[in-house]
């Protein structure tokens, strides 16, 4: 069923519930008339899905009515008493809905496959411990350039170990792909 078909559906509902809430009636029930009608409205809406019940209560919160108690010799309005009750019950649900939604992911990428120890060692031994392109010896935050640009691809052959400044040179193309090709054939033949 579609979200138009359901408003569609709570609308007519909610203007039957209206015509019964204004409706001055004597209940017998401990806790008066706001806790019956509450109790009412629980039993109605306890087969809808969470969305649908907020929906439902808070279209009800916005409705017109005027709820009088059945307290002898008198009538009094209980509107705002029922009102806050559904308030409380609305709130509830909507904790209950936030907390029942699937936490989101803040990446959209799957993780790579690491790079194998072995392959690293033999990088470092690749590049003698220093930056091939501008001798840096930093090594312990050197990074791994895939020379492909396809991340899960950790053969020896697609990867470079450089430091995060030249990484990031050819990441904008300040150094030209050529060129990391033309390093990587110089190192494999030495």
């Amino acid at each position: 069923m579609k979200n138009n078909e359901i408003e569609l559906i709570i609308n007519n509902l909610i203007k039957t519930k209206e015509i019964h809430l204004s409706t001055w009636k004597k209940v017998r029930w401990q806790g008066g008339r706001v806790y019956y009608e509450i109790k009412s409205i629980e039993q109605e809406i306890q087969n809808f899905d969470l969305q649908t019940k907020i929906l439902y209560l808070e279209k009800l919160l916005n409705g017109k009515y005027i709820i009088q108690d059945n307290l002898p010799h008198s009538a009094p309005d209980v509107t705002q008493e029922f009102k806050s009750s559904l308030v409380v019950i609305v709130s509830d649900l909507k904790i209950q809905f936030l907390n029942s939604k699937p936490k989101v992911s803040t990446s959209s990428k799957k993780r790579r496959p690491p790079i194998p120890h072995k392959i690293k060692t033999l990088l470092q031994k690749e590049v003698k411990s220093k930056c091939p392109f501008c001798i840096s010896g930093d090594v312990d935050h050197f990074q791994f350039h895939h020379i492909d640009e396809n991340p899960e691809n950790n053969d020896f052959e697609n990867l470079l170990m450089i430091c995060p400044t030249c990484h990031s040179k050819i990441t904008k193309g300040d150094i030209q792909e050529e060129e990391v090709l033309i390093k990587k054939r110089e190192l494999y033949i030495n």
